[in-house]
């Protein structure tokens, strides 16, 4: 399945780590540049109750690179 978690932050970090483990091919959209060059960089290193893993997702600050996905997850705070 292709996924679009928009926001990189504890939780949206946690749905593409999980989700990204599962074998599906997962977009990470966050505005913060520096976080989106590390997680293409390093991957996402994710840890937790789930276990301690680093995932390979891919990621961008422009959500037209992504295109056309199966589920988006919208992973920001409230405001």
């Amino acid at each position: 399945m292709r996924i679009a978690i928009v926001g990189a932050g504890a939780m949206g970090s946690v749905y593409a780590g999980l989700l990204g483990s599962a074998d599906n091919d997962v977009w990470v959209i966050d505005p913060w540049a520096e976080h989106v060059a590390a997680i293409r960089d390093h991957g996402l290193r994710v840890e937790g109750a789930s276990g301690d893993r680093v995932v390979l997702v891919s990621a961008t600050c422009d959500p037209a690179d992504v295109g056309v996905v199966d589920l988006v997850v919208i992973a920001t705070k409230a405001m």
